[in-house]
């Protein structure tokens, strides 16, 4: 099972992505997360008569209400544009429902000059691995991704074991 957050930025791959996970893995499931209601209509409409999908709302603004169980979330362009406080309730959210949390980060990019000219909202771009994020080491990386909204930063998505998932320098969750 895939838990897509925020799905609405992958509507573009995820529907033949999903069609052909359903006819290669029987019972597969993907889970669509969004922000908010509003970011659903286009998505549904996206996925109509390829694949049968779920869907879920969470304004990651409380970090107590839990998400779906799930083997993978995956998101690949949200903490780019989200607050950090949205991030981290993802981040530790997914901790507790998914098996493996693969996540995009922009390497080479310095998060606290972001925090300090933007309020804490990414503008495009996040290094999960620099302050104030500071993730260890993850378990495996595909390296050389970029999106359109970040053509100067490359991308990399990264995959981590939630349970041995952990800060460096002794941070905690």
């Amino acid at each position: 099972s895939l838990l897509d957050f925020p799905c609405a930025r992958n509507i573009v791959w995820a529907p033949e992505f999903v069609s052909r996970m359903d006819f290669e893995m029987h019972g597969f499931l993907y889970t669509c997360g969004a922000l908010s209601e509003d970011e659903l209509h286009d998505v549904r409409q996206a996925f109509q008569g390829k694949a049968e999908i779920e869907t879920v709302v969470h304004s990651l603004a409380d970090a107590n209400t839990a998400l779906p169980k799930t083997d993978v979330l995956l998101s690949w362009s949200g903490m780019q544009y989200w607050s950090l406080s949205q991030s981290w309730n993802l981040i530790r959210l997914g901790r507790a429902s998914a098996a493996h949390l693969m996540l995009a980060s922009n390497p080479r990019f310095d998060n606290l000059r972001l925090i300090a000219r933007h309020a804490g909202v990414a503008r495009g771009k996040v290094n999960l691995r620099k302050q104030p994020m500071l993730l260890d080491k993850p378990a495996k990386v595909v390296d050389n991704l970029t999106s359109p909204q970040s053509n100067s930063h490359p991308m990399l998505l990264m995959l981590w074991h939630s349970k041995t998932m952990k800060r460096v320098f002794g941070g905690r969750f």
